[in-house]
Parts: structure tokens; C-alpha cells; sequence
């Protein structure tokens, strides 16, 4: 914009100067998007706008930055995911993030375990265990898979295929119906009994289906619940026997 003095630029570019005959901004302000001033370092502001630049607030009359980031660079990075971003080295100070429509998000093949955290997801390219992250997995041929007795559940999780495998918690143990780790194992629930290495069979009072058959000797699922048959009686959990009478 061409001028003759300061006062026309200013009254159309905030901390702007007439330069030459042209509106250039101040020192330690730098031109956005052809029509403002933003500030490089922090200043003081009256307006939020003036400290886009560093990606700060206008906080207390200076240019800040807001709670979660950090000055770098004479600008405020974000110190967590989702943290507010313009390009991708914005999003430094997270590992492996970068910047995708406007916020720090977690590069393809990694994913967050927390606020601050990136690691890589099953199947990433990996030259140690130490760099698969995901519980239960290790690196096997450059890959980040699940160890033997495992399976992938998702990208995130690998998943016990048999009863009494070594568990961190229930969803380890989410492919087998009616297990849960307890006591770091995968277990049968309480009134449930082991059938063989992949099944928890229900007994008498649990819930049970057409492919949940009771386990209990002589009963039969009714109304989705392990009952005694017809004529029977419960003598434990496990066992129905007929009636003395």
C-alpha cells in the first residue's frame, strides 16, 4: 500500500509504518496475510490479533503464550496433541505429531498414548523392540507385531488368544467371551468354567445363548439364563440332580 505518512498505514495496518512511500510493519512485527502486523517477539498488544504471529494470547497487555506451550524460536509451540498449530514445526515439541487442519495430531503410523505421546502403531517400521511401543509387541522383521500367543486386536492393542496368557488388564483378554485377567491372567469370569483354551462356558444363574451353551450338569438355557432342567435341582453351581421326592 503505497503513503505519504505513518498515520495513513496505521489507520489501515495496525503497527505499520509509512516507509518509502510504503506501508512496511514496525520492527519486531512481521505482515499476515497482506493486511495485518503481527508481532515476532513478545510486545506488548492491546488485541489478540497483534500476537497471532508467535501464536500467543494478548495476555495482561502482552503478547504470551497460553497454558500448554511453550516459547521456542520466539514462538509459542504446543507442548500437547490437539495442542493449536500452523505448520508442522509447530508441533516439534511433541514426538512423531504434526500439524494436520490446524492442530498437532499424531503422524501416520503412530498414535497417542496420552497428551504428550506419539508412539508407533502395529505394523510400523521398527529396528528394535524398544521402538514398539504397543503392549505385548516386539520387532520382528523391521515390523511392529504382536509376540507369539498375542493376535492384533487394532493398530493399538494385541490381544491374548488362549486362557492363562500373561494379561495387563481386561481388554487383553477381549477375544475370548467371558474372561478377564485376574491376578495377570486370563481367567473365566466367577460362575463361568474353562471348556477348553478359548472358551468360558456359563454356569447355573449366568447369562447363556445359543452359541454360550451351560456348562452345568443337566441344565438348559431358558429366558438367556442357565437354569435346572425340568424336574432338577441345583446341588452346586456346576450340577442339577433330580428331585428326592
Amino acid at each position: 500500500m503505497s503513503c505519504e505518512k505513518s498515520e495513513e498505514c496505521n489507520n489501515h495496518i495496525i503497527n505499520s509504518i509509512c516507509l518509502h512511500n510504503t506501508c512496511t510493519c514496525r520492527d519486531t512485527y512481521t505482515p499476515e496475510e497482506g493486511n495485518t502486523c503481527v508481532a515476532t517477539t513478545i510486545l506488548y498488544c492491546e488485541k489478540e490479533e497483534e500476537c497471532v504471529g508467535i501464536n500467543g494470547a494478548c495476555i495482561n497487555g502482552r503478547c504470551q503464550c497460553r497454558a500448554n506451550y511453550v516459547m521456542q524460536d520466539s514462538k509459542c509451540l504446543p507442548t500437547k496433541l490437539a495442542g493449536r498449530c500452523r505448520i508442522h514445526s509447530d508441533c516439534a515439541t511433541v514426538n512423531f505429531a504434526l500439524c494436520l487442519k490446524g492442530e498437532c495430531t499424531c503422524s501416520e503410523g503412530f498414535f497417542a498414548v496420552n497428551a504428550t505421546t506419539c508412539v508407533k502403531a502395529l505394523g510400523s517400521t521398527c529396528i528394535s523392540d524398544e521402538n514398539c511401543a504397543v503392549r505385548f509387541s516386539s520387532c520382528y522383521n523391521r515390523k511392529c507385531q504382536c509376540n507369539h500367543g498375542y493376535m492384533p486386536y487394532s493398530e493399538r492393542q494385541c490381544s491374548a488368544r488362549e486362557l492363562g496368557t500373561t494379561c495387563f488388564d481386561n481388554s487383553t483378554c477381549n477375544l475370548m467371551k467371558n474372561a478377564h485377567c485376574f491376578e495377570s491372567q486370563c481367567s473365566c469370569k466367577d460362575n463361568h468354567i474353562e471348556m477348553n483354551a478359548f472358551t468360558c462356558a456359563p454356569l447355573l444363574n449366568a447369562f447363556c445363548s445359543d452359541e454360550l451353551k451351560c456348562a452345568s450338569k443337566n441344565s438348559v438355557c431358558t429366558d438367556d439364563k442357565c437354569q435346572c432342567e425340568f424336574g432338577y435341582f441345583p446341588k452346586s453351581n456346576y450340577e442339577c440332580v433330580l428331585s428326592e421326592s
